[in-house]
């Protein structure tokens, strides 16, 4: 993962296939035979973030990469620790090209930084549920919640306000994602929602959703345009204390 105006950077995880993701160099196996010229770390990877893609982070298994890489599950671990380590590699190939921007004002700062965040997430969903149950701590992402730290900090937050805040950001944007991934795949809840034959039964939605409709396409994503109001909201409170 990269910042503009950051000296964070990691190796590319595409230049050396065997090596560079997590910067460890592929084991030999117990009878010191090298690993087979077919399989590499990158390949490996690659298998999972196929699965993942296809079928979510939750269908990523040794057995299923294997099947993918046409090879034995056991020859996996030549190149795998476990799979903390293969979520790592994964993370690693997402972030690592991410390019995060600056500005003076802290609102629009961490607009931008959101922005790319679930850009992130809508290119790759599968992320959401790893970041939820996994990588919290990831040195991938550690570097991305530093920079939403200190804008927030920006925003003259305690360290205790600045904390809950990014929490509440970051549940915010994995619930959207999530959502919009929900609508993209034609999942999303069924039932009746036309809800102008019971305007009479729920007055305060219906009159909420005809304003929605009457407003037209709105000029910035709804996702931005929430997060902009929540952040207002919090610049204003801090600046109210």
């Amino acid at each position: 993962m990269k910042t503009q105006g950051s000296d964070i950077a990691e190796a590319d995880p595409l230049i050396d296939a065997d090596a560079q993701i997590a910067g460890r160099h592929p084991k030999k196996s117990k009878r010191g035979r090298k690993p087979s010229g077919k399989l590499s770390r990158r390949r490996v990877i690659s298998c999972a973030l196929s699965i993942a893609r296809r079928d979510g982070s939750q269908a990523v298994t040794m057995r299923k990469i294997a099947s993918e890489a046409g090879v034995g599950t056991m020859s996996l671990y030549r190149y795998i620790e476990d799979r903390d380590d293969l979520l790592n590699g994964m993370l690693h190939v997402a972030f690592d090209k991410v390019s995060l921007p600056k500005s003076d004002d802290p609102v629009e700062d961490l607009l931008g930084i959101f922005k790319v965040i679930y850009g992130v997430f809508r290119a790759e969903p599968w992320i959401v549920t790893v970041m939820v149950d996994y990588a919290g701590g990831n040195r991938h992402v550690l570097p991305i919640f530093e920079r939403i730290a200190v804008a927030l900090k920006r925003l003259n937050m305690s360290d205790d306000e600045a904390f809950h805040t990014l929490h509440t950001l970051m549940h915010y944007t994995y619930g959207e994602a999530l959502i919009m991934e929900a609508w993209d795949r034609r999942v999303v809840g069924s039932g009746d929602h036309d809800l102008s034959r019971n305007d009479e039964k729920y007055p305060v939605i219906s009159r909420m959703l005809a304003a929605d409709v009457a407003a037209g396409e709105p000029e910035e994503e709804p996702y931005l345009s929430n997060l902009r109001r929540v952040l207002l909201w919090a610049s204003d409170s801090s600046a109210r204390r």
